[in-house]
């Protein structure tokens, strides 16, 4: 959030990992996209319709979630009220509540449209 708010400031759009400079983890453990904002690309922030800026994915059984993609953490990204800002809404998968309860936190306040299926 914090390489892509600096991006935002100074392009007034977001941009795909590549170019934020964020690197996907390596783990056994979980599979990680940002789907929303191709990585190379950018978007206007204008144009930032609840666009996946980040998910994880688990791909061992972990407790109640199954194996390969039984639990989702997802952030989306939306235009800011104030200009050269995005909102993040952090959601996840009801199973995935246990392993993260405070994982909503990191919501921007007032931002909506992340949901998880």
């Amino acid at each position: 959030m914090k390489l892509q708010d600096a991006f935002a400031a100074e392009r007034n759009a977001a941009g795909g990992w590549k170019l934020i400079g964020y690197t996907n983890p390596a783990s056994n453990n979980f599979t990680y996209s940002g789907t929303g904002v191709g990585d190379a690309a950018t978007v206007a922030l204008t144009a930032l319709n609840n666009n996946v800026g980040w998910q994880a994915q688990n791909i061992p059984a972990l407790n109640e979630c199954t194996a390969n993609n039984g639990c989702t953490w997802k952030v989306t990204l939306a235009n800011g009220t104030v200009g050269g800002q995005i909102k993040y809404h952090a959601c996840q998968s009801t199973k995935a509540a246990p392993f993260t309860p405070n994982f909503d936190a990191i919501s921007t306040p007032g931002a909506t449209g992340c949901t998880v299926n």
